[in-house]
């Protein structure tokens, strides 16, 4: 059951390295460069930065829950991981650089194609102006031949002199002349506007493509967040259950230690906070790979130095983190029969030595020390080690149990017994 979860949950982590895969490249392909869309794509950017830092790391947990679920020998080669990891780092390297060069050459033209269009705008407002202008001038030159030819008509009724009206008719001749060059300098503005305002309108076509593509682009980068949201919280609740499973979790992980959080496996306890212990494991770097190199924990009265020095020698993180996970549930067994017997007995434990004083008899005048074994109550026994009394000197040989009497519960139980007669 759990290798099919960790199947489960390897297949999401692969989905989500293609959607992330994908949204680059639907970044890249919407050519999102006009106006304020650099500003949305370096977002988008972030935001694809922080979905691969969380793929990464729940790759990583997987990756760790699959190695602990399987015997050490079963693991893969240093030699092999180091081969793979370099590859992968070379086809990152290859694909970042592709895909830098697409950016740029997607910037380049966005900035093109915006300094295109500011120019064809300057263009055009120029030449409007001019031609307003020749218009103008025009207009001026025709009021000016309306006069010259009412002069002229003026001066043929009145017979005045022909010198005064040779010099009204090479003004009305000049007049015409530059009528004529206003005409055509106004028809030909009119033709360059014409063609620039037909590359404007192309242009802002383009601009127009290219947004209703960024459109589509956000369209699915927003479908492709809400699946990405819905494997993420699937993804969630599998780990989840792999915990639960394996009864463990990676609280922390830093460059040369990993915490993980023990917690308690008996059926039907669900309180994990009171349960959990945390189980900090250092590394160093050896010549060819990462070793264990000390283990702690966060709980005082919990040991495990006598687990660490084989573990160190050996390396086999997993028959250690196992090893604690068994002395910690046989713990709780334990911390829990002793809070029932101090809130029932007049009982004092000492945990650093392993033993249990019991007061008896109705004036409490009588000690009994019974010393617990470490591996209890898995394996460990319980050993009468002595009895104090200020009335009378008393045997411990004459106070052992029945066979039956294995537990701690019922030593107290049979020591209370014997006294209370």
């Amino acid at each position: 059951m759990m290798m099919e979860q960790i199947g489960d949950l390897q297949r999401v982590v692969e989905d989500i390295k293609k959607q992330s895969k994908l949204k680059s490249h639907d970044l890249i392909d919407s050519n999102d460069y006009e106006g304020n869309y650099e500003i949305r794509l370096q977002n988008s950017e972030s935001h694809l930065s922080d979905l691969k830092i969380k793929c990464t790391r729940m790759e990583t947990k997987s990756l760790f829950l699959e190695y602990l679920a399987k015997d050490s020998k079963d693991w893969p080669l240093i030699e092999e991981v180091e081969e793979e990891i370099e590859s992968l780092k070379a086809e990152r390297k290859q694909d970042k650089i592709a895909i830098e060069e697409v950016e740029n050459n997607m910037e380049e033209l966005a900035e093109e194609l915006q300094t295109k269009n500011d120019e064809l705008k300057k263009a055009i407002l120029s030449l409007e102006a001019k031609l307003a202008n020749i218009k103008e001038k025009k207009k001026q030159y025709e009021d000016l031949k309306e006069k010259s030819e009412k002069s002229l008509q003026r001066i043929k009724d009145r017979g005045s002199l022909r010198q005064n009206l040779k010099e009204i008719e090479e003004k009305h001749l000049q007049a015409d002349f530059a009528i004529t060059q206003c005409t055509t300098a106004i028809s030909s503005l009119e033709h360059y506007i014409e063609m620039m305002r037909t590359d404007l309108g192309e242009l802002q076509s383009h601009v127009s493509e290219l947004k209703k593509d960024l459109h589509v682009a956000e369209e699915q980068k927003r479908k492709t967040d809400e699946q990405m949201i819905e494997e993420t919280q699937w993804l969630t609740g599998a780990i989840k259950m792999l915990e639960h499973l394996g009864g463990l979790s990676i609280k922390e992980v830093n460059d040369d230690s990993v915490m993980l959080e023990i917690f308690n496996s008996k059926p039907g306890d669900d309180n994990k906070q009171r349960a959990s212990l945390l189980l900090t494991l250092s590394f160093r770097l050896s010549a060819t790979k990462p070793r264990l190199c000390g283990a702690e924990v966060n709980l005082e009265t919990f040991s495990i130095v006598d687990l660490v020095p084989a573990a160190v020698e050996t390396g086999d993180l997993v028959a250690l983190v196992h090893q604690v996970k068994k002395r910690f549930n046989d713990y709780n067994a334990l911390r829990e029969e002793m809070e029932e017997l101090q809130k029932n007995y007049a009982v004092d434990w000492e945990p650093s030595l392993g033993r249990l004083r019991v007061m008896v008899g109705k004036s409490g005048n009588t000690v009994c020390t019974l010393g617990v074994d470490s591996s209890y109550p898995a394996t460990g026994s319980i050993t009468l080690l002595g009895v104090e009394s200020k009335k009378e000197n008393i045997e411990k040989d004459t106070l052992m149990p029945p066979s039956s009497c294995v537990c701690l519960s019922e030593w107290v139980k049979h020591l209370l017994g014997i006294f209370s007669c």
